[in-house]
Parts: structure tokens; sequence; C-alpha cells
């Protein structure tokens, strides 16, 4: 078998946190939540006077809306082992973890690159299950 180039010992630069950027997220959402909700109140033709339900109802759906799917999660999970700079590349490597034999190394897995301090120490199936 071929050797490959090994991943860094971290997958830190998927982790790094830029507040600027990240104060732009909330900007982002607080502009999304107002302009969801202008557009609820002009439909209903709302006065103002009083929060009725409905807001109460839109926020809890918004805020339900920005959680992380379940297919976010897994990735989130799977970027612990494998080597990848974007969710795109990590979605590829899963798929072809998911085709191959239950009992294989995912290391040896054309395609698939697992962070240094992982290496070797799951199958396809420990994996798998690991990201479930």
């Amino acid at each position: 078998m071929p050797m490959r180039n090994n991943c860094l010992l971290s997958n830190s630069h998927r982790k790094t946190i830029n507040p600027k950027t990240m104060n732009a997220e909330i900007k982002k959402t607080k502009q999304e939540l107002t302009k969801l909700l202008q557009d609820k109140a002009e439909r209903l033709q709302y006065d103002g006077k009083e929060i009725p339900d409905w807001v109460i109802t839109v926020c809890a759906d918004f805020i339900e809306s920005k959680k992380p799917t379940k297919e976010m999660e897994r990735l989130h999970k799977a970027e612990q082992f494998l080597c990848a700079n974007t969710n795109e590349e990590l979605t590829k490597m899963i798929k072809l973890v998911e085709s191959a034999d239950a009992d294989e190394i995912i290391d040896y897995i054309e395609g698939v690159e697992v962070w240094e301090k992982v290496q070797f120490s799951f199958t396809v199936k420990q994996f798998l299950e690991q990201i479930s």
C-alpha cells in the first residue's frame, strides 16, 4: 500500500472562531428575525400594543431553524477523525467509508485522510458508530 502524506496533529484550522465573523453572524441572525417579524406583522396588520402568541411561536420556530441538523452534528463528529478543509470533503470521505467493508481500517480507504493522532484506530463499523 502506498504511503500518503499524513494530516497534521490537529484540526484547529476548522475550529478557529473569528470574533468579527461571529458578531456579523449574530447581526445577520437578528436582521433575519427582525425582517421575519416585520413581514408577519404586516400580513396580520399588527398594531404593536402587546406581544401576541404568534410572535412567540415565530421566534421559537426561527430559533429552532438555526439549530444544527443531524447531518451537521455528524459532520462535526467526523471532523474529529478525518482530515478535511470543507464540509463537502468530509461528506465525500464519509460516503467512501460507508461504502467500504465494515471491518476495514478507515485509513486504508482510498480518498480518506485520517488525523495522525487517531490513525489506525477505527474500523469502518467503529467510525460509523462514533459519528452516528
